[in-house]
């Protein structure tokens, strides 16, 4: 789901259903107020319009024996 706006409690609900997830009303609040706060920013992920130069992986294999 990548729309903007808060999500309804019986839709949260289909979510968490669908996830396979069985939690109680008070398990449901809280991860329904979690939810709220970062799907904003999961939207903005999910919407970013880039093109081939704008992906990029960089990797620095840093390993330390002692540490």
């Amino acid at each position: 789901m990548t729309t903007s706006g808060e999500v309804s409690m019986d839709v949260f609900k289909a979510l968490v259903s669908r996830a396979g997830m069985e939690l109680n009303d008070e398990e449901l609040a809280d991860l329904k107020e979690a939810y709220d706060v970062f799907q904003p920013a999961v939207d903005a992920l999910h919407n970013a319009q880039l093109g081939a130069e704008d992906l990029a992986v960089s990797f620095e294999p840093v390993w330390d024996p002692e540490g």
